[in-house]
């Protein structure tokens, strides 16, 4: 709440209430500012209880935090944001659809969370977004939807938020929802999250089997559009480099026959799931690189039909890579380029 101090103050400048009311409850915003909590409770709990919502949300953040002397109490917090949000006070309707998913306050309940965070996320409360994008996502208190659940994860990501740039990076490298496949646009995601996002379950996943997946082109690209991202929002002076051509970039993947046998001869579920996005970022892009345009799409068609397991690729092309590695003089050993043995392999598998 303490961030929304320079907020709250230009919003009741449009407040139709009285002076005084406008006074004592801007008094009481500055005395938070400063932790004079005494004072701030002083001015704030009698307009909360003459019934104004921004008071009311101010002195339900007081309980929950145990200021001004108040006991910590969640469940005195829930009430006053309650009132607050049936006024329709934005910053209420989130924290109450919060204690509503918590079950902090009040009893558990998804349904009156996501109606909650529903109604804040109207009024753009990006963390009311995410919230309800999360919802939307695992079916929590709502019916499962993950193509609406990708419209709120934009819509606070565009804004800011970690955890709805995590999660719109995952859907985009999933291609869930309304989104269509895009390593690019997911890389650009991760990018923007950044090490912020390291706490958020999955993100280290989605980011490793990004990066696999990714062509030298296509990363300059993700690049390229996370800084311009960063332009438009005034968080860099400088604006993005032009286009990095295809022509531009040699042909490589960043992987050793070696390295890609060890991934994918672990038994580290993150290091498998590599594995996968390596083959498969290999098989969506090798064709038009290698004379094997023909052979990568029947394969890609086999694999996208799961007519073929990551599982089998997996083991198919590990074998393959160790039967290659027996051999001290094969160059596919020393080359970064390990595509044909699994285009082969693919190829091999779905025929």
């Amino acid at each position: 709440m303490r961030s929304l101090v320079i907020l709250l103050l230009i919003t009741l400048a449009q407040l139709s209430t009285s002076l005084a009311i406008a006074d004592d409850i801007r008094d009481g915003v500055e005395a938070l500012g400063r932790k004079d909590f005494q004072r701030a409770l002083q001015l704030i709990r009698p307009r909360a209880e003459a019934g104004h919502p921004f008071a009311q949300w101010m002195l339900g953040d007081m309980y929950k935090n145990g200021e001004g002397g108040l006991p910590k109490d969640a469940k005195m917090a829930a009430s006053w944001w309650a009132q607050a949000a049936a006024k329709g006070l934005a910053e209420a309707q989130l924290n109450l659809g919060d204690s509503y998913a918590a079950g902090e306050g009040v009893s558990e309940n998804w349904k009156e969370a996501v109606k909650w965070w529903r109604k804040a996320a109207e009024q753009n409360i990006p963390r009311a977004q995410t919230g309800l994008g999360l919802a939307l996502y695992s079916g929590h208190g709502v019916a499962e939807d993950k193509a609406e659940a990708a419209k709120w994860f934009l819509k606070a990501a565009e804004a800011g938020d970690v955890q709805s740039q995590a999660m719109i990076a995952h859907m985009y490298a999933l291609g869930e929802g309304s989104l269509k496949q895009s390593f690019v646009d997911a890389y650009k995601w991760v990018l923007l999250a950044g090490d912020d996002a390291k706490q958020v379950p999955g993100f280290a996943m989605t980011k490793g089997m990004v990066e696999a997946a990714l062509r030298t082109t296509e990363r300059h690209e993700a690049v390229r559009l996370a800084q311009q991202w960063k332009f438009e929002k005034g968080k860099v002076k400088n604006p993005p480099p032009p286009p990095v051509r295809d022509e531009d970039v040699p042909t490589t993947y960043f992987v050793t026959a070696p390295q890609l046998s060890t991934k994918c001869s672990s038994t580290a579920p993150s290091e498998l799931a590599w594995c996968d996005a390596y083959i498969a970022g290999v098989l969506d892009t090798l064709g038009g690189r290698r004379n094997l345009d023909e052979d990568a799409k029947d394969a890609r068609l086999c694999f996208q039909g799961k007519r073929v397991s990551n599982r089998d690729v997996r083991e198919a092309t590990n074998k393959s890579l160790r039967l290659t590695l027996e051999d001290k003089n094969s160059p596919i050993a020393k080359s970064p380029a390990v595509g044909s043995v699994i285009a082969g392999v693919l190829v091999y598998l779905c025929k």
